[in-house]
Order: C-alpha cells, then sequence, then structure tokens
C-alpha cells in the first residue's frame, strides 16, 4: 500500500505513520463453475452402474438453470421451488430396464463455489530486537453459500431440486493473532 515511510502517502512519520503504513496485504481466492451430472433412478434392484439411469430425450436441450432461484427460494422470495435443470430430458425406465442416458452431461453443473479469503500482516518495532506482529484473517470474506446439488433422482417428487439447505462451506470466520518476536 502506498502509505507509511518511503512512500507516496502519510509519509512524514509518527504514529500516524506507525498505524497506516507498513501493512502486507493476501488473499487466496477459490472460484469452480461447478461439476458436471446426471440424472439416475432407482428402479433396478440389482443396481447396476450404481443405480439405472433414464432414457434421455434427445429432442430437449439440457440446460442448467441459475441457482439465485433456489438461493431466493430459501430467502422466501419465491413461491415455488424451482427445478435446476430441464428435467423433462429424462424419461424413467420400468423396473429391470437400463436407460440409455449418461452418467453426466457437461452443460449440467453443480451449483459453483466462489470462496474470497484475505490476510493483513504489520509488523511494529517496539525496540532494536523486539517486533510486535499483528495479524488479521478472514476466511470466506463475503460470507458466501453453496448450495447442495439438485436431486438427480429421477423417480422422485423433487427430481430437479435443491433439497438441502445446508451450505458445503463455512460461514465467514475472522481471527487476529498478534506476536511478539524477540
Amino acid at each position: 500500500m502506498p502509505f507509511g515511510s518511503g512512500q507516496r502517502f502519510l509519509n512524514s512519520g509518527g504514529w500516524i505513520n506507525q498505524v497506516v503504513g507498513g501493512w502486507k496485504f493476501s488473499g487466496v481466492l477459490s472460484y469452480s463453475g461447478g461439476y458436471p451430472f446426471g440424472a439416475y433412478n432407482g428402479f433396478n434392484p440389482l443396481y447396476a452402474n450404481f443405480g439405472d439411469r433414464p432414457n434421455i430425450n434427445t429432442q430437449v436441450k439440457l440446460k442448467t438453470y441459475n441457482y439465485n432461484l433456489s438461493k431466493d427460494y430459501f430467502k422466501g422470495k419465491l413461491g415455488t421451488q424451482p427445478t435446476q435443470f430441464t428435467t423433462n430430458a429424462f424419461m424413467n425406465t420400468g423396473a429391470w430396464q437400463l436407460g440409455d442416458s449418461l452418467r453426466s452431461y457437461s452443460s449440467l453443473r453443480t451449483p459453483p463455489l466462489r470462496i474470497e479469503n484475505f490476510d493483513a500482516i504489520k509488523t511494529f518495532p517496539i525496540a532494536e530486537r523486539v517486533r510486535l506482529s499483528l495479524r488479521i484473517d478472514y476466511f470466506n470474506a463475503f460470507n458466501r453459500t453453496q448450495l447442495q446439488g439438485p436431486d438427480g433422482n429421477s423417480t422422485d417428487s423433487t427430481f430437479g431440486q435443491i433439497t438441502n439447505t445446508s451450505s458445503q462451506i463455512s460461514n465467514r470466520q475472522g481471527q487476529a493473532t498478534f506476536r511478539v518476536e524477540f
């Protein structure tokens, strides 16, 4: 930052320089667009290929809808729970029949992951061989939520909907550390 001794602003020294100047900042930003998934059903009692898959209707374009719709539903802004992908593209098979849909499709994605972690460190010289350091860390600084993936079981009444409101990431957390070095 351009503040403090030897910098462009607030470089006159004194206690303001000690408080404002010399901070070091860092951050770790994690962004992911979600993972591909597909539909399955539980008709096959033999659980071939970890359950059965429904048939795919190739006339229907596969698409994942905006996950902000589900966030709005859980906040009470929507009256009905939205479907997160084109569920009419999948048709259930009968018992003991294997469907022709794939295990996952690149156009069907789980909710995205966005996490920002930040860190600020300041060292204060106290004496010739003594320093005090202050470190402030924030994890998930913007308190983001990652929703669970939508229900992929084509035999469920909640097929295509997010049924679990629990986040897969922790809420915002912060910590401050004071350390004396000598």
